[in-house]
């Protein structure tokens, strides 16, 4: 597939600052506001993208805390709530995670179902009898779990599988989506094909099936790593409206550096077909969730790769797949960060009502030098002309104070307004979550 650059190099250095200094005025027109600080007693750094309820209250989990036994470095997390309070937050810890049966380390999205109940993955935990790392000092091998809601404001917390390591799959980081007859699905980054990666196999796609008597698992795919298969999924699946699945490996594929995959369920199982293989100039690592717009295009980000003269083998790229005539897909390389002006390691995307893409990077992106001995990040919204998409800087992350480091996708409300999360820093060390009001 030809990849097409939609943004053009930047050949000169006055050129350069003359575009950071646009994007930087662009980013001072934004609102900014930290509507929460985590105290680790409350939970400590996010990484998981918020989600919202019909109130607009929002939820998330975080990976660490005070809360957790020994399972656990630096406490096993929480899911939690920010319910909005008179003109500010209230946050309630929903769960906090121990580490053993209930799981660990929740690091994936949560999804609701039609009755307010709350589904979502922890990476460790559940069978504390399996999958016993001894330098990460963890046990278990990561459960699927739900949160439901009484009366008076408490929330009970089920576990719903906990995977046993090997063919079932081990180690879930990515969150869950429902189909319509009431089934969950979701990846693991390990597992599988035991005759595959060294014996620990490259990971799976699974499907959860409720009954009277609890809920089943049946493995939808075991990625292989025979040269054109993915390796390691770490993301949500997605669906599309005839009921295929696809999602993203962060390796594998026909050059290494990550794929974009099509499951197409029959009567005989699930197929595979291999949409992308990245070859780092078009990126490397997808690391998010995919997104479709209304004409059926694909849209998701690389970690690095992109434009390979930056940030070594670059610094992350939003790339769209749109299918062909032929039966193929083409791709496009909607924006390849530039490490000073926009970013560096692009952990996600999201879209807004209007169309527009916001990418977040986790490091660079001008700002100060706090952060490593380089700038904290950004958010970044790409516009759709004429001519293709246009980058501007949202917000630079600061450090400390401003707090630095965003590392999950921004949540976007009915206005317009961004909500996200920074994985440390701030006023307590902890992380928070924030707001940007366009």
């Amino acid at each position: 597939m030809q990849t097409k650059t939609m943004i053009r190099s930047l050949l000169s250095a006055s050129f350069f600052a003359a575009l950071n200094f646009f994007l930087v005025a662009g980013a001072q027109a934004q609102v900014f506001t930290d509507i929460h600080d985590f105290n680790n007693t409350n939970g400590a750094t996010p990484v998981a993208k918020l989600i919202f309820d019909s109130a607009g209250n929002l939820y998330g989990t975080t990976t660490m805390s005070a809360q957790g036994g020994e399972n656990c470095f630096g406490g096993c997390g929480v899911a939690f709530k920010l319910a909005r309070e008179g003109s500010g937050w209230k946050e309630l810890v929903l769960h906090g995670f121990s580490g053993g049966a209930d799981g660990g380390i929740p690091m994936g999205n949560l999804v609701f179902d039609a009755a307010g109940n709350l589904y979502g993955t922890a990476k460790i935990g559940g069978n504390t009898a399996a999958c016993i790392n001894s330098a990460t000092n963890t046990k278990g091998c990561g459960v699927v779990f739900e949160l439901s809601p009484h009366s008076g404001g408490a929330w009970t917390a089920t576990t719903l599988y906990a995977f046993a390591g090997g063919a079932d799959g081990e180690y879930p980081e990515g969150g869950l989506v429902f189909d319509a007859a009431g089934n969950l699905y979701g990846t693991t980054n390990a597992g599988g094909s035991l005759t595959a990666c060294s014996g620990l196999g490259c990971g799976t796609v699974f499907e959860l099936s409720p009954s009277s008597s609890g809920w089943t698992e049946t493995i939808v795919h075991s990625f292989v790593d025979d040269g054109a298969d993915g390796v390691t999924g770490v993301g949500s699946v997605i669906f599309d409206g005839a009921g295929n699945l696809y999602g993203a490996t962060v390796n594998g594929g026909v050059h290494g550096f990550g794929s974009v995959f099509e499951l197409s369920p029959s009567s005989s199982g699930w197929t595979e077909t291999i949409l992308h293989s990245f070859d780092l100039r078009d990126g490397f690592m997808p690391n998010g969730d995919l997104l479709f717009d209304s004409a059926g295009n694909l849209y998701g980000s690389t970690q690095s790769g992109g434009r390979v003269s930056m940030c070594g083998i670059g610094c992350g790229a939003v790339f769209e797949l749109s299918p062909n005539s032929s039966g193929g897909w083409d791709d496009t390389t909607v924006t390849a960060a530039v490490q000073n002006y926009d970013g560096e390691d692009i952990i996600g995307i999201s879209a807004d009502a209007s169309g527009n893409l916001y990418f977040v990077a986790s490091q660079a992106g001008g700002g100060t030098t706090i952060c490593g001995g380089q700038a904290c990040g950004t958010v970044t919204k790409l516009t759709h002309t004429s001519t293709g998409w246009f980058p501007t800087v949202v917000h630079h992350f600061l450090g400390i104070k401003d707090d630095a480091q965003p590392n999950a996708p921004v949540a976007i409300d009915a206005s317009g307004t961004l909500f996200g999360t920074t994985y440390h820093d701030g006023p307590l060390g902890y992380g928070m979550v924030y707001k940007i009001v366009p």
